[in-house]
């Protein structure tokens, strides 16, 4: 669902991997900004683009799924400020269970 982590360590410092689980809202890897959409008929959802041709528009939401829109039939298209990932991760885990989380995510170069 979200950007590779393979190199995450390399390229990201421990205080931005921190903000990212803490506020995940805070900044957004590119290609997984959140978007709205409201179709014609009254139907909305949201994901992140996944393809945009001239005529359609695919987006993966949070469960993985993806729905595809005709761009003709597209009324409204936002970029939300919240982010796919949810907030709270760091309440959900212990103080060690973090630590582990950081150790892993900065061993990955």
């Amino acid at each position: 669902m979200g950007p590779d982590l393979t190199t995450i360590g390399a390229v990201r410092s421990t205080r931005d991997l921190i903000e990212s689980i803490v506020a995940p809202s805070s900044t957004f890897a590119q290609g997984y900004e959140n978007y709205m959409v409201v179709t014609m008929d009254g139907q909305i959802a949201s994901g992140r683009i996944v393809r945009q041709s001239g005529e359609t528009l695919v987006l993966q939401g949070a469960g993985g799924q993806e729905q595809r829109f005709h761009e003709a039939h597209i009324e409204e298209m936002t970029q939300q400020p919240v982010s796919i990932m949810p907030d709270g991760l760091e309440q959900k885990l212990s103080r060690a269970q973090l630590r582990d989380l950081l150790a892993y995510l900065k061993s990955l170069k």
